[in-house]
C-alpha cells in the first residue's frame, strides 16, 4: 500500500478484512490518546485516516464501513486540523451514494445525532475544503426524514450570520438551509394532512422544485390540506427562523455580489418567500 495513491482494486482487501482492521485501529488509536498534539498515537491516527481516505472512493468499501459501526467509529475520532480533511473526506464519500445515507439513516436515533453534531463542527473548521465537504453531507443529509428533525437547523442560521462575509462558507450554509426548509415543509403538510403511507426514516424526500410546486398546490386548493394547514396556526421552521432573526443574514446573503453565491441567491429569495406566504396564510386565515 502506497501512501498519496488511489487504490484502483478494493477487492483484495476487503477480501483481508482491511475493513474491519481500520476501525479497530482507529479505536485503539483514538482511546490511546492522552490530549498529546504529536503523541505517537495521533501519528498513527492521522495515517490510517489517510489511507481510509484513499479508500473512500469506493462505494464497496465506504458500504462495509457503515455497515461494521465505522460511523460509532468516526464521531469518537478526536477532532483537530489533522483530523478534518480525511472525517470530511469520508462524509463526502458517504453522502454520494444514495443507499449508504440509507444505512446510515438506519443507525440508532443517538448516533445520527452525534454524525449531524459531527457535521456541523467540520462545516465551522477554519478549512475551506473541509467545510465544504461538510456542508455537501449536511445539504444530503437534510433530504432524509432521520436527519430532518434534528438540531442542525438553529445551529445552520447560527452560521450564517457569522459566515455571511465568508462566500465559501455561506454558499455551503445557504444550499443546507435551502433545501433543509424543502424537507421540513414535505414533513409538515404530510403530518397535518395525516398521511396514511408508512414514512421510514430511510426514505429519500424529493426536494426538487416540481415536488415543492406540488406541496404548494395542493396548501391551496386540496379541501383537506388547506384547512388542515389553517388550523396548524404555526409552522415550527418558521417560527425559529424569525425567532433567531435568520432573514437578516439570508437577505445580506441575497445581496451579495459573490459570483459565487448565485445560487445560494434563489435559496435565500426561496427561503425569505416561503416564510412570508406562511406568515401571510396563516393571518389571512385567522380573519375568516
Amino acid at each position: 500500500m502506497v501512501m498519496g495513491k488511489r487504490i484502483e482494486s478494493i477487492e483484495p482487501l476487503v477480501h483481508e478484512k482491511a475493513v474491519d482492521i481500520t476501525i479497530v485501529l482507529i479505536n485503539k488509536c483514538s482511546k490511546n490518546i492522552e490530549g498529546v498534539p504529536f503523541s505517537r498515537s495521533m501519528l498513527y491516527l492521522l495515517d490510517i485516516l489517510k489511507v481510509l481516505g484513499q479508500f473512500a472512493a469506493h462505494r464497496k468499501f465506504v458500504t462495509l464501513f457503515v455497515h461494521c459501526g465505522g460511523m460509532q467509529t468516526l464521531v469518537d475520532v478526536p477532532r483537530n486540523k489533522g483530523t478534518f480533511f480525511s472525517i470530511s473526506l469520508l462524509l463526502f464519500a458517504i453522502c454520494s451514494f444514495k443507499c449508504i445515507m440509507e444505512h446510515v439513516c438506519d443507525l440508532p436515533s443517538n448516533v445520527i445525532e452525534r454524525v449531524v453534531e459531527l457535521a456541523l463542527e467540520l462545516l465551522e473548521c477554519q478549512d475551506d475544503l473541509s467545510s465544504k465537504n461538510a456542508g455537501s453531507f449536511i445539504s444530503s443529509a437534510f433530504s432524509f426524514r432521520a436527519f430532518v428533525r434534528k438540531d442542525g437547523f438553529r445551529k445552520l442560521l447560527c452560521y450564517l450570520q457569522e459566515y455571511v462575509s465568508n462566500q465559501k462558507k455561506a454558499h455551503c450554509t445557504c444550499i443546507a438551509l435551502h433545501r433543509y426548509m424543502k424537507a421540513h415543509l414535505h414533513l409538515f403538510v404530510d403530518s397535518i394532512s395525516h398521511v396514511s403511507k408508512v414514512r421510514v426514516s430511510y426514505r429519500q424526500l424529493d426536494l426538487s422544485n416540481e415536488a415543492v410546486d406540488v406541496v404548494f398546490r395542493k396548501i391551496q386548493k386540496d379541501q383537506k390540506v388547506g384547512p388542515a394547514f389553517a388550523r396548524a396556526t404555526s409552522w415550527h421552521a418558521v417560527d425559529e427562523f424569525l425567532r433567531l432573526k435568520g432573514h437578516l443574514p439570508c437577505w445580506r446573503c441575497a445581496r451579495s455580489d459573490f459570483s459565487l453565491l448565485r445560487f445560494p441567491f434563489s435559496a435565500c429569495i426561496f427561503i425569505l418567500s416561503v416564510c412570508i406566504y406562511i406568515i401571510l396564510f396563516f393571518c389571512f386565515t385567522e380573519h375568516i
